[in-house]
Parts: structure tokens; C-alpha cells; sequence
């Protein structure tokens, strides 16, 4: 396979767009990285690589002995497995469990995350409960699909999964890592039935999405203010750290 230097990736892009010449194969090996990673340079995916690898977006301080300890990370919208990757590599030890609801991005994370025994694949959205929701193309971007509840079950349907349920069936009882990039969503997740899982939860990395989602930011912050975190940034994250809980 080819090898391709991150920061080459992207000005090889340019290069190719320039010159009109075929683009780089879909399988790229980067550094520090354990299994090759597929994604298209041509579309939004590229975007999601530079923020993962180039910008490191989620390379916060975390504790020391999350390296070396199992761990218990969520990725609520995993997309096509880009921060997956990152995390099962960073955290040799964790336990992983990705969840994707739209069907096309679910395909790709599978391909991306076949080799790794440590992320747990799930075809379903992060929810505040337990419930029967559909995805919403509105044609932003395949890393822009949104979720609403729906009372009407067919094969488009998919299970809104709450996560008190992801904790209870997966025998977690600590959550390190907390990762959030569910499209607007988060304006039901912290509206109710967080009280649970949120004092369990030691770091919280969200992307917010006021624009698509308005008030999701006040849902947010207003459940946040409830307890003891410290809030800090990184890149478009907002990282939240849970002061009370020492682990």
C-alpha cells in the first residue's frame, strides 16, 4: 500500500486537483496507525481526517494511566470510523463502542474497523431513551445526517439507543471518554434522563450544532452548569472534564 505522510495528503490533493490526475488510492497507511485507513479524499471525508490525525481534535490531556488501563470510551456518530481509529490506537486497552445510524457511513465504518477486536459496531443513534427514530437527510453533507423520533416503524426505521441502556448492557461503570458528534441530537440527550449516566462519565467531547439544531447549546450547558465539570476547547470540540469523579 501506499504510504502517504498526512500533511502530503493534502497538498497532493491540490496537486491532483491542478493537474487534473487520478486521485490517490482509498487505502492510506499513516503513521503511529495500526491498520490502513479507507476514506475518500474527494469528498467530506477529508475533512474529518484533518480534523482526527492533522489537528488532533481529541488529543486532550487526558490521565496517564488511561494508556495503560482498560478504558471505556462512547463515540456517539462515529461516521466512518476516523476517531474509532484514533482512539483504538491511542488507548491500546479500551473497550470501543462505535454507533452509527446511517446506513452507507455504517458500511465504511465497518471496513475501517474490521481489524480492531477492540470497537464494538452499532448500527443505531445515540438518543435520550430507548426508541424508534429515523435519519434526516436534509443534504449538508454524509457527515451532516440528522436524527428525529418517529412513532411510525418501517424499513427505514432505525433504534434510538439511550445511554444508561449502553451502560447497562455492556456492564460499564465508568465512562472515560464520552464522544459526541450526533448532528444535533444533543439538544435531547441533555435535555432528560442524563442524571445517570453523566456522573459517570469523566470527559465529554461534543461538537455542538446550534445551526442545525437551535437551543441545542442551551440544552448542553444548561445540564453541564448541574454539575462539577471544568470546560476547555479543542478545535470544534467543547471538552467538558467531571471534577468529581476520580479515577
Amino acid at each position: 500500500m501506499q504510504y502517504i505522510e498526512a500533511f502530503g495528503l493534502i497538498k497532493g490533493l491540490k496537486l491532483y486537483k491542478k493537474i487534473n490526475a487520478p486521485f490517490p488510492p482509498k487505502s492510506f497507511n499513516i503513521p503511529k496507525i495500526k491498520f490502513n485507513i479507507y476514506f475518500n479524499p474527494k469528498n467530506i471525508d477529508i475533512c474529518s481526517f484533518q480534523e482526527i490525525f492533522i489537528e488532533k481534535q481529541y488529543e486532550i490531556k487526558y490521565p496517564k494511566h488511561f494508556l495503560k488501563e482498560e478504558i471505556n470510551i462512547i463515540d456517539g456518530g462515529a461516521n466512518i470510523g476516523l476517531s474509532c481509529i484514533y482512539f483504538a490506537n491511542k488507548f491500546k486497552k479500551s473497550r470501543i463502542f462505535a454507533f452509527e445510524p446511517e446506513s452507507n457511513n455504517f458500511k465504511h465504518l465497518s471496513k475501517n474497523c474490521e481489524k480492531y477486536s477492540s470497537i464494538k459496531l452499532y448500527k443505531n443513534a445515540i438518543w435520550n431513551k430507548d426508541s424508534t427514530v429515523k435519519v434526516i437527510d436534509k443534504g449538508l453533507s454524509t457527515r451532516a445526517f440528522m436524527i428525529e423520533e418517529t412513532i411510525n416503524e418501517n424499513s427505514a426505521s432505525l433504534v434510538g439507543k439511550s445511554i444508561d441502556s449502553i451502560v447497562q448492557e455492556n456492564q460499564i461503570n465508568i465512562i472515560h471518554i464520552l464522544k459526541l458528534d450526533i448532528e444535533g441530537s444533543e439538544k435531547e440527550l441533555f435535555e432528560s434522563n442524563y442524571e445517570k449516566w453523566i456522573t459517570i462519565t469523566k470527559f465529554i467531547i461534543i461538537e455542538l450544532h446550534e445551526k442545525m439544531r437551535p437551543g441545542s447549546e442551551k440544552s448542553v450547558f444548561n445540564t453541564i452548569k448541574k454539575y462539577n465539570f471544568k470546560e476547555t476547547r479543542s478545535g470544534e470540540n467543547v471538552v467538558f472534564e467531571n471534577k468529581d469523579l476520580l479515577i
